[in-house]
């Protein structure tokens, strides 16, 4: 019986990668630390149930569910072949966070006894440079964005490198939907709760190397590192389906949350005000 394999739980509990085992129903009898910390649900909140009940919900980039017949825990049960993707688990606070999962069978008696999914978060900014940003001043409280002197600053570096080097950077304007409307059916409270969730996907799926800035009351931007007018588009594309995926609880009600984007490229002889320009006419 699969109960019976021994996991070496307390390995397991010490790696930075998350692993979780599922049974031949897909229901979750082993759920690590990491687990805990990357997902927010605790092992008691998941151990026993489905992990297709309204748990992680992953998706792809496209924003199609992966809990159905996508389902890589499914397949691995009817084919017995390991699987590997990059996809987006809905954090329990309602946010995607970016993973990239590994999916591998368990044999029993010359049979698939169950999966083992395994994976890692692609965080936007290591931790140690986020705690530098904090002590420096340079994160907003309330969305763990940059702010936006800390944007500006970004964006200035990059300019000076594509001016140096060449090459360019993509630029993007990611601003809350009806804002004013969401605050008269929520309350006042409301708008900020949704910059939150919104910052909180947004940086879970951008790259090291990417970054995000509070731009103002309700809006971000996101500069692009060595990026042309393909990823341009494919990462707005992204990002927009992406907080239009994630939904916050508010007073017991799930919330979705909608983002206006548009962008430009930043290039040689560039600077903020002809990026902000460009902008306002995309």
């Amino acid at each position: 019986m699969l109960a019976d394999v021994d996991l070496s739980l307390a390995l397991f509990d010490q790696l930075r990668e998350v692993v979780y085992v599922t049974d031949l129903e897909r229901r979750i009898i082993f759920w690590n630390a990491a687990a805990e910390r990357v997902t927010g649900y605790l092992r008691q909140d998941v151990t026993g149930r489905r992990c297709h009940e309204d748990l992680l919900m992953h998706c792809d980039a496209q924003g199609q569910c992966l809990c159905g017949s996508a389902c890589p825990l499914s397949s691995i049960l009817v084919d017995g072949k390991p699987r590997e993707m990059t996809a987006f688990l809905r954090h329990r606070h309602g946010h995607r966070v970016a993973v990239r999962l590994r999916a591998r069978p368990i044999h029993a008696n010359g049979a698939v006894a169950g999966v083992v999914e395994l994976f890692e978060e692609a965080p936007a900014i290591v931790r140690d440079e986020m705690r530098e940003l904090e002590a420096l001043g340079c994160l907003d409280p309330g969305t763990g964005a940059l702010t936006r002197a800390g944007g500006e600053l970004r964006l200035r570096q990059q300019l000076l490198e594509i001016d140096t080097f060449g090459g360019a950077a993509g630029w993007l304007r990611i601003a809350l939907r009806d804002p004013d409307q969401l605050s008269h059916r929520l309350g006042h409270a409301a708008p900020a709760a949704a910059m939150g969730l919104a910052a909180r996907t947004l940086r879970g799926a951008l790259s090291a190397s990417d970054s995000l800035s509070l731009w103002g009351d309700h809006e971000f931007r996101v500069l692009i590192s060595r990026c042309d007018a393909e990823r341009l588009a494919e990462s707005a594309d992204l990002l927009r389906l992406m907080v239009r995926h994630s939904e916050f609880e508010w007073w017991g009600e799930p919330v979705r949350v909608d983002v206006r984007v548009s962008g430009t490229l930043a290039t040689i002889g560039d600077s903020l005000a002809t990026i902000e320009r460009r902008l306002q006419h995309e």
